[in-house]
């Protein structure tokens, strides 16, 4: 009975989190404040000094400025890209990718240019919801489908973030032993996550299609077609590039796959891929304003420093291994890695663009006046749930029994042992939701997930990773994330509907996971030369026999 009260008292404040967003649509920031508060007093309770509350705090705040700063970061270079007039120019751009065929529009727009846009730091419920209203999408879909286009690699986005945290976590536990086996590299980690990406990827394509047309338009050959090569491309492009060791350019590479198969399976049928049709007198005189490659300029950039501090190996080496400017904050050592973390990068690449888009005056204090209101929330709002994470994972220093994780993992193995795997998605998407963050969701429930892993002899990264793939699967459904895409359009007001559109698909998704985990948990298949070999030429034989398919359809041959 005291196990469960304890293990209720831990969950309460996440529940009742739950409650605030969705009831009372508390903002996320307001609602950690008060789940860090009552997490500490509990941690308080339960044999943890003050000091202790908060130095572990504050070590978690520091922890988590990969990213925060990378959020503010982001923030910043689209909203200076917004006040300097290049975001225009390439949203009039993108209007003109209408295509021949609706399914194509969708996946074209939503899936490969929504996986590219979050990789790089863009926003895409923030960028494309005002173009589907404008290609005559109802506000409720212009908004469901931008948020779950990008969902399947929310664990690449960012520059692979949330996978790089996830790595920096097993570290730590292996260094402090709880994690018994080697700690994995990035690569390793990238490729882990990556196996569940062909099913989900592919779930998610043919869902965005059933939330825009319904059972017709999944039941109509061409687009089911075009789902299946979207989903499939994207999938496997993301095993392929983390089998190489590209992890942080995994969501630019698949993203990058999905527009260039669609683009020649529109050429092929001779779908229309451009219509400049339905640009205005103002769209035509803000093309003409500005080169496309000038505005995209921040983001080139940014790939290119990507690149280069990543797959060159002794600059890698250099800014990751030597170059890591730890912290100390009491006991806790935290390698920040300023110069190698994707925000410097970031900024840099801002700041390098002021030489090719307007950097007047003007355009400078907007973007700052307009960075102030939009990034201050989202930034503390991960910073909060860090600290929470941190306070969980650390409570009780000096009498382990009592330490919130373990009395989590003891309870779980104890009263559920088996179906453990079944569960481990939902406890993700939950973190998920709760934090509006896959990064969040992995730094709370990694050291639960090792450690219940541990005493049931189930692999624990196959575990963790399956907690973030189902923490990136919350995005579809977190309140600030579709209030955002809502206020693009000047609908505020219609969360519950999309909301409503997009939960069942979620729940669905996470289901396919559950099952996956329970399979693949006890132990994970190994990905080698032989296996990714199959799967390409399995990749090239399937994404044929829909084009010729396809072809002979359209063609009535």
């Amino acid at each position: 009975m005291a196990n469960f009260l304890q293990f209720f008292l831990i969950l309460f404040p996440f529940l009742l989190a739950i409650f605030l967003l969705v009831v009372k649509r508390w903002k996320a920031d307001t609602t950690g404040l008060l789940v860090f508060i009552m997490i500490a007093i509990l941690a308080f309770y339960w044999s943890t000094s003050l000091e202790s509350i908060i130095v572990i705090s504050l070590a978690g705040i520091i922890d988590s400025f990969k990213i925060t700063l990378m959020v503010g970061a982001s923030i910043l270079m689209i909203t200076y890209m917004s006040e300097s007039g290049a975001l225009k120019r390439i949203i009039v751009f993108i209007k003109t990718l209408r295509g021949t065929h609706q399914a194509w529009q969708i996946l074209f727009l939503n899936f490969g240019l929504g996986c590219f846009f979050v990789a790089i730091g863009a926003t895409p419920v923030s960028i494309l919801p005002p173009i589907m209203l404008a290609l005559g999408f109802p506000p409720v879909i212009a908004v469901a489908l931008p948020a779950i286009g990008y969902d399947p690699l929310t664990t690449y986005a960012l520059l692979a973030i949330p996978a790089v945290v996830f790595t920096g976590e097993l570290s730590s536990l292996a260094s402090s032993g709880i994690l018994v086996q080697q700690a994995p590299t990035l690569q390793e980690v990238g490729v882990y996550f990556s196996i569940y990406m062909p099913i989900i990827s592919t779930g998610i394509a043919v869902a965005m299609l059933f939330i825009a047309g319904g059972k017709k338009m999944i039941k109509e050959p061409l687009s089911l077609v075009i789902a299946l090569l979207s989903g499939t491309t994207a999938g496997v492009m993301a095993i392929i590039v983390n089998y190489l060791g590209l992890v942080t350019l995994t969501g630019i590479v698949s993203g990058l796959a999905v527009m260039v198969v669609l683009g020649i399976y529109a050429k092929i049928l001779g779908f229309k891929m451009i219509d400049r049709s339905s640009l205005s007198p103002n769209d035509i005189e803000i093309e003409k304003s500005m080169s496309l490659l000038r505005a995209c300029s921040p983001w080139i950039l940014l790939v290119f420093f990507a690149i280069i501090t990543n797959f060159i190996p002794p600059v890698f080496d250099f800014l990751f291994s030597e170059l890591y400017f730890p912290i100390t904050i009491g006991e806790f050592v935290i390698k920040t890695r300023i110069l190698w973390q994707a925000y410097t990068w970031v900024i840099v690449s801002l700041i390098i663009s002021f030489i090719f888009l307007p950097s007047d005056k003007k355009t400078l204090t907007m973007t700052l006046t307009r960075f102030k209101s939009r990034g201050f929330r989202p930034m503390t709002s991960a910073a909060i749930f860090f600290a929470v994470a941190w306070l969980l994972n650390q409570s009780a220093p000096n009498n382990p029994s009592l330490n919130m994780v373990s009395i989590l993992s003891d309870f779980t193995s104890t009263n559920f042992g088996t179906i453990f795997p079944f569960l481990v998605p939902f406890i993700g998407f939950f973190g998920g939701f709760v934090s509006g963050s896959e990064a969040s969701s992995i730094v709370m429930f990694t050291k639960y997930h090792v450690k219940t892993s541990n005493t049931l002899g189930i692999d624990p990264i196959t575990v963790g990773t399956s907690n973030g793939v189902a923490g990136g699967l919350a995005s579809v459904i977190t309140p600030a994330k579709v209030q955002n895409a809502a206020a693009t359009i000047d609908e505020i007001g219609i969360e519950g509907k999309v909301i409503s559109k997009t939960i069942f698909i979620a729940i669905m998704m996470i289901l396919v996971l559950s099952i996956l985990t329970v399979i693949w948990a006890p132990a994970f298949p190994e990905i080698n030369e032989v296996m990714i070999f199959i799967l390409c030429i399995s990749y090239l034989i399937l994404t044929i026999s829909l084009f010729v398919f396809s072809f002979i359809r359209q063609n009535g041959i």
